[in-house]
């Protein structure tokens, strides 16, 4: 990805939802590749996620694990970033809702008790009074401003 012209200045990553797990999964799994990161929403522990999320969520996770947590442990930790934080090199920014129901606020406070105060430049933003997904305006222009800027700093 590096060789291609339009990556000049960097490589980051940035993703919602399934894209901020994507995300999650990405810098702890290939530290190398990226240079920057930001993470919206996205699920960091599948064990705390299925103990704290909907029920549709939980049905969703059931469905996609192939079972439940205590059924597919291996495969749960597997698909949890929260067991390789020790590996993130990359500057990473977290944004979350704090009424967020399908992927529970626990999911961007471990994040936050893990890597605020680390060695890697992160920072976390949490609305509050928004669920999955920024519906309020406001939220929305600043979740996208500080995922510019973020990049910005950091490509």
């Amino acid at each position: 990805m590096r060789s291609l012209p339009y990556t000049t200045d960097g490589v980051g990553i940035y993703g919602g939802s399934w894209g901020g797990f994507m995300t999650l999964m990405s810098v702890t799994r290939y530290p190398d590749v990226w240079d920057a990161a930001v993470e919206w929403y996205g699920v960091s522990n599948q064990f705390t996620d299925y103990e704290e999320v909907d029920r549709v969520g939980r049905l969703l996770t059931e469905r996609d694990m192939g079972g439940t947590p205590e059924e597919e442990e291996e495969l749960y930790r597997a698909a949890s970033a929260a067991f390789a934080l020790d590996d993130v090199e990359t500057p990473l920014r977290v944004l979350h809702g704090a009424e967020d129901e399908r992927v529970p606020i626990n999911q961007a406070e471990a994040l936050i008790d893990e890597l605020d105060d680390g060695p890697v430049p992160f920072d976390a933003t949490i609305y509050e009074n928004e669920g999955h997904g920024f519906r309020d305006e406001a939220n929305r222009r600043d979740a996208v401003e500080r995922t510019r800027s973020w990049f910005d700093d950091h490509l």
